[in-house]
């Protein structure tokens, strides 16, 4: 009898260690250590790259964050496959757009892509699970956020904060170690200050902006729960291996039906544009039309631009939901999927060959050369949507990450805005164009200022001459320096230049600035700015 009771004694002591053991992580010193450098990282994030503007601080602090969570999760077992590893270099390289261009559509992509990027190659370090075929690597990212970084946010804390001695020693020595350390700065800090005028100044610059230093700060602080609750998480998750869903699919006879009310419409399409080639259909036009390239090019774009992308969710949609037998699609569903897929290709090819002639005639923007990069990705992801409909290995979604990721790495890097300024500077300089819309050079910020200051050197047109001054006077007193308007002289002071931290720097930025100072010092006074 009182074996018996000993013995279930042990039991529910072993019991009560087990659940214990479940609510917190098995935190190591090596842990501690990396949680410290994971909240350095989370707090350079946010003064470099949040309060950076995104700029070159975000590259720093990417990279810096990127090595940081691979030396702590590798780990002697861990097996890179090729798209892990194709996603780790670019989540390695796609900061360095950050650095170059200054087009917001660009970087924010690319800042999507980087942090998709980045959660493939973390996966795979801690070998997560196969990602599989596509719905997996979306339940994978989806684990990887929702479980990890959030769900699993009171355990990590609770972890490193835990009741064992040899859990919290580490903080409560480090803590304690700063606290002693204060009384003793305040006493030498005062005396360097005396010391030393290059010390004093450094630390008086550093109390002017110490509210603007904690605050930064204090975000870095409140982003690292999250960033340790995701790192661990990985760290201690097991591999997941993906069963397959109950979900039959939809029924094949509902697919079919929708897809080809779908297809009579876009066939109807393809019938309609017989009008542009043979005299019989000329019906189909309106009266009086006459066919024009300009007319051509400019329209239809964007609108072709949309039905490409609708078509990618329609037969995506259809490649995951619809019946399937031994993992394929029917025929005949998948033989509307090749239709809509070479209608959409032909779409793409008609819209780029529209925006070709559009910018010829009419020059270049932002969103006409981004929208057919837009166009040039989603061609290639239904160029992989094809061979998916009858090799079932082919992974769209990967395609379309690694393609995402590489369009926008070349637009950063080529700097879409760049070749923006320059080409419709150039084309009107040779008399391709026959004017120039100063306000979208302007409005390209970084890029466009070199050729403001280009246009207004070398043109003869007044009116150019004039508009070209105005908007170089607006960058100044606007944009890039900070100034003091003087009632007495009529004129803007120059106070000093707005983004003079190491965190903003920029390449393009950089030629502004040298271009907007040998300007100002040709035309104006040193601090003078006529209003």
């Amino acid at each position: 009898m009182t074996e018996n009771i000993v013995n279930e004694i042990k039991e529910n002591e072993n019991a009560n260690a087990e659940v214990k053991s479940e609510k917190y992580f098995p935190i190591t010193k090596r842990d501690t250590a990396f949680a410290v450098l994971f909240a350095i990282a989370s707090v350079l994030f946010a003064g470099l790259g949040l309060f950076g503007g995104f700029r070159v601080g975000y590259t720093v602090s990417a990279v810096l964050s990127l090595i940081v969570g691979t030396v702590y999760l590798w780990n002697k077992n861990t097996k890179i496959k090729f798209f892990p590893l194709l996603c780790g270099i670019l989540s390695l390289v796609l900061p360095a757009v950050f650095a170059i261009t200054s087009n917001g559509s660009v970087r924010f992509w690319s800042l999507v892509a980087n942090a998709l990027t980045s959660m493939a190659w973390f996966g795979s370090l801690v070998d997560l699970g196969d990602f599989g075929g596509d719905l997996e690597l979306v339940r994978n990212f989806f684990h990887q956020i929702i479980f990890g970084m959030f769900g699993k946010l009171p355990k990590s804390i609770a972890s490193l904060f835990a009741a064992k001695s040899q859990r919290k020693s580490g903080f409560g020595k480090a803590l304690l170690g700063i606290l002693l350390a204060i009384p003793v700065l305040m006493v030498v800090i005062p005396l360097l200050i005396s010391s030393d005028v290059a010390f004093a100044g450094f630390i008086t610059s550093f109390f002017e902006n110490i509210s603007l230093t904690i605050f930064k700060v204090i975000v870095g602080l409140i982003i690292t729960p999250f960033v340790i609750a995701y790192c661990f998480a990985l760290k201690n998750s097991e591999k997941k291996e993906y069963t397959p869903s109950k979900f039959a699919g939809i029924d094949n006879t509902i697919v079919i039906s929708f897809l080809s009310v779908i297809s009579i419409c876009y066939l109807a399409y393809l019938f309609s544009q017989l009008a542009y080639f043979f005299s019989a259909f000329k019906g189909f036009l309106p009266e009086g039309y006459e066919f024009n390239v300009s007319t051509y090019a400019r329209r239809g774009f964007f609108e072709m631009s949309a039905i490409a992308a609708i078509n990618f969710l329609i037969i995506f949609g259809t490649l995951l939901l619809s019946r399937k037998k031994n993992k394929k699609m029917c025929m005949p569903s998948r033989l509307i999927c090749l239709f809509i897929s070479v209608f959409t290709l032909i779409i793409i090819v008609t819209a780029i060959s529209k925006m070709v002639l559009y910018i010829q005639g009419f020059g270049m923007t932002r969103l006409r050369i981004t929208t057919s990069a837009f166009m040039v990705f989603l061609g290639i992801v239904f160029l992989s949507v094809i061979l998916r409909l009858f090799i079932a290995r082919v992974k769209v979604l990967r395609v379309a990450l690694v393609t995402a990721s590489t369009v926008l790495l070349i637009l950063g890097v080529v700097n879409v805005d760049h070749v923006v300024a320059a080409y419709n500077y150039h084309a009107y300089r040779n008399d391709v164009l026959e004017t120039i819309d100063v306000e979208t050079i302007y409005n390209l910020g970084d890029e466009g200022v070199p050729y403001l200051v280009k246009l207004l050197e070398e043109d003869d047109n007044v009116d150019l001459l004039v508009t070209s001054r105005e908007y170089i006077t607006r960058a100044i007193r606007n944009t890039y320096y900070e100034t003091e308007y003087d009632y007495e002289t009529g004129t803007y002071k120059i106070l000093g230049k707005r983004y003079d931290k190491p965190e903003n720097f920029g390449i393009y930025r950089m030629k502004a600035y040298n271009v907007l100072d040998d300007f100002i010092a040709e035309n104006y006074s040193t601090y003078e700015i006529e209003e």
